[in-house]
């Protein structure tokens, strides 16, 4: 279970815009086209990411989400109630519906087990409307540039059988894929590439090139060329003392922060054994124990976000400024603005 020291730190709630959820509107897939942290910080992934488009589909009393739109309906539905703007998962989950209109709805989804500064806003489209408004702006076009709702969908895993260079297991790319409908082929340009060896860059060609036939283009058939951006990351994880390569995809960005890896299974266990034990030290008024967990759960997992802000808070609660104002300093890159504001406010004096 997360916990964040909130005696050190203050996240202030959004207000309610609205009492009671009109379900008639909710009902329908939804595709989200933006997210963000609660404080309207930078989106900041604590969970492997893929499609950075996930689709949510609302029917009467229960929901799921899908990673594209011609995947099946889930055989598993997740079941909610629903008080006044709130949609209840279970004692721990909740999503706060902020706005809903025909085609709009933000939402935050809230877990008890996280720091309220790490929980995520959504921004979602009524997919369907979506889809039909960038229909209209693309009509009597040969060339169509996709977009999230406008875009071919790939059937299958494009690279779930290419293995990675071992020598060179993380690697990044971006760039375009053109889709030749006509001929049934597809090109791959990259645009930029991060430590890509040739080995590695010849089976990224590779698999987009044989994949033509794995995409459903049913919604697209009608251009003669299709352009698609898209990134690939190439990665090394460990799971059980077992050793993983693989390339994760995605389409329609060009964002790398877009999409995130997996752990090894050894960094996750290790980060949450060393955030109960800063926990621990903090409530025993074991300070400099508390930083030292606090500072190995952040190391192990780069993403726990309240091991980071925990141990900066402490360090300048026993008058360690200058390693606290780098910490929030290095999450201001990352666009966090709860870290701003602290580093504003207590490094600039």
């Amino acid at each position: 279970m997360q916990k964040f020291l909130s005696l050190l730190f203050v996240i202030i709630s959004s207000p309610f815009l609205f009492s009671q959820i009109d379900m008639t509107l909710l009902n329908g897939e939804w595709i989200i086209y933006k997210k963000e942290m609660k404080d309207g910080s930078k989106y900041f992934s604590q969970e492997i990411v893929k499609n950075p488009s996930e689709i949510f589909v609302f029917d009467k009393n229960s929901f799921f989400s899908k990673e594209y739109s011609n995947r099946k309906n889930s055989i598993f539905p997740i079941k909610f109630k629903v008080d006044n703007n709130k949609i209840i998962i279970n004692e721990n989950r909740y999503k706060l519906i902020e706005k809903l209109s025909e085609n709009e709805l933000v939402f935050i989804d809230f877990f008890s087990e996280k720091s309220d500064n790490t929980n995520i806003r959504y921004y979602l489209k009524k997919y369907d409307a979506l889809q039909k408004l960038d229909k209209a702006n693309n009509i009597n076009k040969d060339t169509l540039s996709t977009t999230i709702a406008l875009t071919p969908i790939p059937n299958i895993d494009i690279f779930k059988n290419t293995p990675v260079n071992t020598y060179d297991p993380v690697f990044k790319a971006k760039g375009y894929l053109l889709f030749d409908i006509q001929n049934k082929d597809i090109k791959v340009n990259f645009t930029h590439t991060e430590k890509l060896s040739p080995q590695n860059r010849e089976k990224v060609i590779s698999s987009f090139n044989t994949s033509y036939n794995h995409w459903d283009l049913s919604d697209v058939k009608n251009y003669k060329f299709i352009k698609m951006p898209f990134i690939v990351i190439g990665h090394q994880y460990n799971i059980s003392n077992n050793t993983f390569n693989h390339i994760i995809a995605a389409y329609n960005t060009q964002k790398y922060d877009d999409i995130r890896t997996p752990l090894n299974s050894n960094d996750i266990e290790n980060s949450q054994h060393f955030f109960k034990l800063g926990l621990n030290c903090f409530e025993h008024k074991n300070y400099t124990c508390a930083i030292e967990n606090f500072k190995k759960s952040a190391e192990e997992n780069k993403y726990n976000l309240d091991a980071h802000y925990n141990y900066a808070s402490i360090y300048f609660a026993l008058g360690k400024k200058e390693e606290a104002c780098t910490k929030w300093s290095e999450f201001v890159q990352y666009g966090q603005i709860a870290a701003e504001q602290e580093y504003n406010s207590k490094c600039k004096k």
